[in-house]
């Protein structure tokens, strides 16, 4: 599975749209046509509690996570593009705030990583 798990200011508030990154970055991944049967997950979430020398700042953390044997499909041109897809959906937010940005990559080697998927689709009777 590849994972891209952004975690962000609150400051940064909804003028943000972080549900639209998501899925801009869902999309791209989606296109890159990774190995077939490899799962991409995304997700955000905020930190409430925070401290930043200048409260004026915002800042965002994109930790992209590819399991070593997944890594050959994940150039160095779609690390680059995921984080051009994050600086460009800010460029109208850098006229009007100071915004820190940090994209990283992982790479999961087996030692570190489990994994299990389940392929049966979730019913309200298996709850």
């Amino acid at each position: 599975m590849i994972s891209v798990i952004l975690e962000y200011t609150d400051n940064l508030g909804p003028e943000a749209d972080i549900p639209t990154l998501l899925v801009k970055l869902a999309e791209r991944l989606e296109a890159a046509r990774l190995t077939p049967g490899v799962l991409v997950r995304i997700g955000a979430r905020a930190l409430t509690e925070y401290v930043i020398a200048d409260s004026e700042w915002s800042s965002l953390s994109a930790a992209i996570q590819v399991p070593a044997a997944e890594l050959d499909a994940f150039t160095t041109q779609l690390f680059d593009d995921v984080a051009a897809l994050i600086e460009d959906h800010f460029a109208e937010l850098y006229v009007r705030r100071s915004i820190a940005l940090s994209v990283s990559l992982d790479v999961l080697g087996r030692e570190r990583l489990f994994q299990r998927r389940h392929s049966r689709p979730a019913s309200a009777e298996s709850f």
